[in-house]
């Protein structure tokens, strides 16, 4: 029943309130000077735990920064290091993959039939990309969107999101989520990178510009590939 309340000032502001309690009546009224230092202490900490987290968290964003643009200018190496349509396709996913932190991915290209040829994959089996051969690339949701424009895109498993059949083959993985990025030569559709997830849909870090310049460059990378190689063969 008796207490001593002061303000926490900050900055010239008041940031909270210090409460101190007794059950029973202190042996000595408590100075009020020694209150207001006390209160001061204590603005001053908080201020100072306010401020290391701001600094942690500019760190943690320019550290993001930092390996996105690591992520970005290894991307752009992997025509001259590959030695083949395979290892650029398997070098590029895996790098995709692990950029993003999915769990699987798979590199398609649009073939002259309509169909999609899988080129390389990660995490998956056989029998998850089998679920689509043969299908018209035309029938599938994402390459529907590329065609008619649409950039890279994340999108959840949830019922009404995906069709029954792909929601069910999804859930068997214990994917929660897709990605899709297409990958276009001259404004011209070649195929895209599908990355599934398997973390919570909220947990997934999705940048709009880090993951459009992404598409980018593994397109220039399919089309820098195609040119070396006709260069040689010239």
């Amino acid at each position: 029943t008796n207490v001593a309340i002061v303000g926490l000032p900050a900055a010239g502001e008041l940031i909270g309130i210090l409460g101190l309690g007794w059950r029973e009546p202190p042996p000595e009224r408590v100075p009020t000077m020694l209150l207001r230092q006390a209160a001061a202490l204590v603005a001053v900490s908080i201020a100072n735990a306010r401020l290391v987290e701001r600094l942690e968290a500019t760190l943690v964003a320019e550290r993001r920064i930092s390996e996105e643009h690591a992520a970005l200018s290894s991307l752009t190496l992997v025509p001259e290091m590959a030695a083949d349509l395979a290892a650029l396709a398997g070098t590029t996913l895996a790098q995709v993959v692990s950029f993003l932190g999915a769990a699987a991915g798979a590199y398609a290209l649009l073939g002259p039939d309509d169909r999609l040829v899988h080129v390389a994959h990660i995490g998956i089996g056989d029998d998850f990309i089998d679920n689509v051969r043969g299908v018209p690339a035309s029938d599938m949701t994402p390459i529907r969107r590329f065609l008619a424009g649409d950039g890279p895109y994340l999108q959840p498993y949830v019922e009404g999101g995906s069709k029954p059949v792909n929601l069910r083959r999804a859930r068997e993985q214990g994917f929660t989520a897709y990605a899709s990025l297409p990958i276009r030569i001259a404004d011209r559709f070649e195929g895209l990178i599908t990355v599934w997830f398997r973390r919570p849909f909220e947990s997934i870090a999705w940048s709009g510009p880090t993951v459009e310049a992404i598409s980018r460059i593994i397109s220039i990378s399919l089309a820098n590939f195609r040119l070396r190689d006709e260069l040689i063969a010239a």
